[in-house]
């Protein structure tokens, strides 16, 4: 019975090692922060965690659990995101255990090394998404207004009209603009953005 609980704990542990992980990235930090998060409990998911350290590589970034010393004893699980950016989880005990069934680690540590490995994959693929997704948006305010302002130039009004209006649109082409307003001289005269 004491080995059956044992195990409930252990498997309990791994579970709780994944949801942490995943409710960090669910926060909306940078992936820096999330790393560096996920890296400081990840000891606590594995057999002994008293003798756990861990340590991610994303690119050229480095984040280490406390007190992290690299030994013999290491497990290690990389990862990519399909824009090519390489990482690795690797977990290490820092006193020698008896062998189980990778080394001194569970099958079980495996499956959850890998499955970390890829929650981060797919979270920086997400976050670099979001990313292009936002540049992206910018990019098609600014074409939108570039393509107004040409049409109205283009229609029969009088410069003035033409420069009154254009100021009207401008600021929708910002990334603020309900903190834009624009202005433009000609000639003496000046032409604003309404209120």
């Amino acid at each position: 019975m004491a080995d059956v609980y044992y195990q409930i704990r252990e498997r309990l542990k791994e579970l709780k090692g994944i949801n942490l992980a995943t409710s960090v990235f669910k926060e909306g930090k940078t992936i820096e922060e999330g790393l560096q998060e996920v890296c400081s409990f990840l000891p606590e998911a594995w057999q002994y965690p008293d003798y756990t350290v861990a340590r991610i590589k994303y690119e050229d970034k480095i984040f280490t659990s406390k007190g992290f010393k690299e030994t013999k004893w290491k497990q290690n699980s990389d990862f990519e995101t399909p824009e090519g950016k390489k990482g690795s989880i690797e977990v290490f005990y820092i006193k020698h255990f008896p062998d189980e069934d990778e080394g001194p680690f569970l099958n079980e540590e495996r499956h959850l090394i890998d499955n970390l490995a890829a929650l981060l994959s797919g979270t920086a693929s997400k976050n670099a998404l979001k990313n292009l997704l936002s540049q992206n948006t910018e990019r098609l305010k600014e074409l939108k207004g570039l393509n107004q302002t040409s049409a109205i130039l283009m229609e029969n009004r009088t410069l003035e009209e033409s420069l009154e209006t254009i100021c009207s649109i401008l600021p929708e082409a910002w990334q603020y603009p309900e903190y834009t307003a624009s202005r433009i001289t000609f000639e003496k005269k000046v032409f604003t953005t309404p209120n």
